[in-house]
């Protein structure tokens, strides 16, 4: 058993000669060791990193309270892990906590199958976060994590798809057409031409929940307006800006030919996902009101950007009571 010594820190194993698995003795007080070997918070979440490259980094260990790991190379003979990471987020807010991970495996020396997360997300009510897969994406060098397939299952309308290519404007926000009232309840995704981003441009994206009156010299006001922002003409590098929350860096690679955007809506929470979960941040609130519920795609900037396509899905509750 991995637990954190003392109920602190650092990352100990444990051994347990008892079949009733009552009693236990420590085995080893470091049970990883490397750089920022001492972080012990909550849960260990220790497992097979999936898809990780040959050569490792062949496991992931919790590194706060399910958001955030640190990866490195686990050598089953000795049962020592050794960081080789600096901290892998899965989420850049600060209201998922309390992770749980499972798999197929009882053993994270021979998992298998997907690696499945949810969490508790801070509010009022607090609730469930979406069920996400975690993986590592090769080409990026990281740990993403992004909502099951299962819930496209959960789609009951088709409000457009493939949609919306094309030039926007300079100070040009696009309605999307989602029914009065639905996109409280919204799946939606949008892609940018990377191509057109990289100029003098600033302040694009998209806003959900938003009301219908819109307009796009509102976006650093509308609580769930995500938007972009280059460091500086031909760069790589955005800052992402969640709404009046807060921003997070982010560099896109030069394979990507499309900046992705997938944002889920469910009433009070929406979490957005950005290049299949290579970022994601969830959002919570207590202001969900029927009346604003519209979504828009807008560019604040004083260049064009193109869009290359979108979708929208409605969507059927996630939870139901059994």
């Amino acid at each position: 058993m991995v637990c954190a010594l003392d109920g602190k820190s650092p990352w100990a194993r444990y051994t347990s000669t008892d079949p009733n698995l009552m009693t236990w003795k420590l085995a080893d007080a470091t049970f990883t060791r490397g750089v920022n070997h001492t972080a012990a918070l909550a849960g260990a979440l220790f497992h097979k990193v999936p898809g990780a490259p040959p050569g490792g980094p062949t496991h992931m260990i919790n590194a706060n309270t399910g958001s955030a790991f640190w990866l490195g190379n686990y050598d089953s003979t000795t049962e020592v892990m050794t960081i080789t990471s600096k901290i892998e987020s899965i989420e850049s807010g600060g209201r998922y906590h309390w992770a749980a991970i499972s798999n197929e495996g009882p053993d994270p020396d021979t998992d298998s199958g997907r690696l499945l997360t949810v969490a508790w997300v801070g509010n009022n009510p607090s609730f469930i976060s979406l069920i996400r897969e975690i993986s590592y994406d090769t080409e990026a060098s990281q740990l993403i994590s992004y909502p099951v397939e299962e819930y496209n299952l959960l789609h009951n309308d088709t409000y457009f798809e493939n949609k919306y290519s094309g030039v926007l404007h300079s100070d040009e926000s696009v309605q999307l057409e989602i029914p009065d009232g639905q996109g409280g309840s919204l799946d939606l995704y949008v892609s940018f031409e990377v191509s057109s981003l990289l100029k003098n441009v600033s302040k694009f994206g998209v806003v959900v929940r938003a009301p219908s009156d819109f307009i796009t010299q509102d976006i650093t006001t509308e609580p769930l307006a995500i938007w972009f922002q280059p460091k500086f003409p031909g760069s790589h590098e955005f800052r992402v800006y969640w709404g009046k929350e807060q921003f997070e860096d982010f560099i896109l690679l030069d394979s990507d030919t499309t900046l992705d955007i997938r944002v889920l809506v469910d009433k009070p929470a929406t979490e957005v996902y950005i290049q299949r979960g290579r970022l994601a941040h969830v959002f919570a609130d207590t202001d969900f009101s029927i009346a604003n519920t519209s979504a828009f795609l807008f560019n604040g900037g004083s260049t064009e950007v193109v869009v290359a396509n979108a979708s929208a899905y409605g969507m059927a509750c996630a939870w139901i009571a059994d």
